[in-house]
């Protein structure tokens, strides 16, 4: 809104912002993956928030496009190094589905507040309040570089290859590929099929409100491969709800698509963390993070087109078949390899006995 109204650019202008942005983000995840294995996910971390506290100081004070690409590049960048840093410290904490259900809850909490407190401010006073809070949170990174809790808190091997010669892995990462196209599929098809502004408004008010109430219930548990395939069948549902013209159809489509929301993304970190040895858990979430980008870029194309073309329908049973394409071909998940973080704190062993 701020581009389109405020700095009045064209849609198309807009819209190659946006996509630089978005397109550099999943370029750069597979190098991120590698370098926060190699110099250490507290080290990568503080460097992302650097990167996205510039990126928001350069976007509030942009006023025509070369500073604005220059924005969209450092925010692009400093998102593909954060996600790798950050859920691979999360990966090594002993208490990991504990610690991954807090990580979500704060992010659905700062996604449902956002938006009214964006209302109150200006864009730019927006965007400082960013800097600021990204500057904080690369202290905060910074302060992990002591005695670490986690596996990949430090410097790691951080090599491709292994993680590329693993075919369990590479399908593990084919299944779950579809999840980023369908997480932003099920917010942005609403508004594609012409549906009105009360409506869009109520489907995502809906939507946001059932994946934060369930995500930190569901992100202690998500480790089991069955909240993966519920998901993904959620998913398909509510797309295939959509095609109904019903009120309280279009409502059970959001309640699903809430639900999906936010099952989907605890399952597939825990998915992949579960599989990635500790010491290359930035590897591994890099390379299936690029292989979900690089899906959702080209899907989003051809689903645009599609919806631009009047074959709304044949869009969303595509993306429902994808979705249980995805559940059915998704396998139980294998043991835990002997050097990936524990799921939760070891007992402790009992005390020795003493002879008399």
């Amino acid at each position: 809104m701020h581009l389109r109204h405020d700095l009045g650019l064209l849609a198309g202008t807009v819209g190659l912002v946006l996509g630089l942005r978005i397109g550099l983000q999943y370029a750069l995840y597979l190098p991120a993956g590698v370098l926060t294995d190699r110099v250490g996910a507290a080290r990568t971390g503080a460097l992302a928030c650097v990167l996205r506290a510039a990126g928001f100081a350069l976007l509030g004070s942009a006023s025509g496009l070369p500073t604005l690409l220059g924005a969209a590049v450092l925010l692009a960048t400093g998102g593909a190094l954060f996600h790798p840093a950050a859920q691979s410290l999360l990966a090594g904490v002993t208490a990991r589905r504990r610690a991954f259900a807090g990580y979500v809850a704060t992010g659905q909490a700062a996604a449902v507040a956002g938006p009214p407190l964006g209302l109150l401010v200006t864009f730019s006073h927006l965007a400082l309040g960013a800097a600021v809070l990204w500057t904080t949170a690369a202290l905060l990174f910074l302060a992990l570089r002591g005695p670490t809790t986690t596996a990949s808190g430090t410097a790691g091997r951080g090599h491709l290859r292994p993680a590329l010669r693993d075919r369990a892995f590479l399908r593990l990462a084919l299944v779950l590929s579809p999840t980023t196209l369908l997480i932003e599929q099920m917010a942005t098809a609403v508004p594609m099929l012409g549906s009105g502004r009360a409506a869009v408004t109520v489907y995502l008010c809906v939507l946001a409100t059932v994946a934060a109430m369930i995500q930190p219930f569901i992100a202690r548990r998500a480790d089991r491969p069955a909240i993966l395939r519920a998901s993904m069948l959620a998913t398909a549902s509510a797309f295939a709800l959509l095609l109904v013209a019903n009120p309280l159809a279009f409502l059970a489509a959001a309640c699903l698509a809430g639900i999906a929301t936010g099952a989907m993304q605890p399952a597939v970190f825990h998915s992949i963390v579960r599989h990635a040895p500790a010491r290359a858990v930035g590897v591994h979430l890099g390379l299936a993070a690029f292989a979900s980008g690089a899906l959702a870029f080209t899907g989003n194309l051809l689903l645009g087109h599609a919806f631009e073309a009047d074959a709304a329908p044949a869009a969303l049973l595509a993306l429902a078949a994808l979705a249980l394409t995805s559940a059915a071909t998704h396998r139980t998940a294998p043991a835990p390899r002997v050097d990936s973080p524990p799921l939760t704190t070891p007992p402790r062993p009992a005390p020795a006995r003493t002879t008399q």
